[in-house]
């Protein structure tokens, strides 16, 4: 963490300040903005790539004695949310890690870009977006005219089905 703060002085130093050597406010919130998300996208994916994660409750990571269950680091309270999202996997699928290639790329005037990774995503057109309109407009029709309000199925019932999600039930 304290890597991150050296990085934000040396982003600043370089793209914050005007001509008079002063910062200008939106851009170290600008980069600001970016130190933190990178770091926070490596830290989820190292949780997730994590065999086990330990919590260790010190004075320093909750507050001491005042309120139980409280803290006050932004990164800790990041840290233990994504515990709740991380993937449980085979044993086997955590002793082997590919080397994670980085994602990011710089330039001279702190424009950054990230690889946007949407592999993982199912994929929909204006097409499919337009079917399961049209799908689902003409099954409420349907049940307004047969005055039929009783159904379990839902707008996101007939998306499902037109794009087969079959992690989604």
């Amino acid at each position: 963490m304290g890597n991150s703060k050296n990085l934000q002085k040396i982003i600043d130093e370089k793209y914050s300040k005007n001509l008079d050597e002063k910062y200008i406010y939106d851009k170290v919130l600008y980069a600001s903005s970016h130190v933190h998300m990178m770091l926070n996208a490596a830290l989820m994916q190292m949780i997730d790539a994590c065999e086990c994660i330990i919590f260790v409750n010190t004075p320093y990571s909750v507050k001491p004695r005042d309120v139980v269950n409280k803290v006050v680091s932004p990164w800790i309270y990041s840290k233990i949310g994504m515990t709740k999202l991380t993937r449980k996997k085979e044993l086997k699928e955590y002793r082997v890690q590919p080397i994670f290639e980085s994602d990011r790329t710089f330039s001279d005037k702190l424009n950054i870009e990230y690889n946007l990774d949407t592999d993982h995503l199912t994929k929909l057109s204006i097409n499919d977006l337009n079917n399961w309109k049209n799908n689902f407009t003409k099954f409420k029709s349907l049940l307004t005219y047969m005055n039929n309000a009783l159904t379990d199925k839902r707008a996101l019932d007939y998306l499902y089905e037109l794009k087969e999600f079959s992690q989604v039930k």
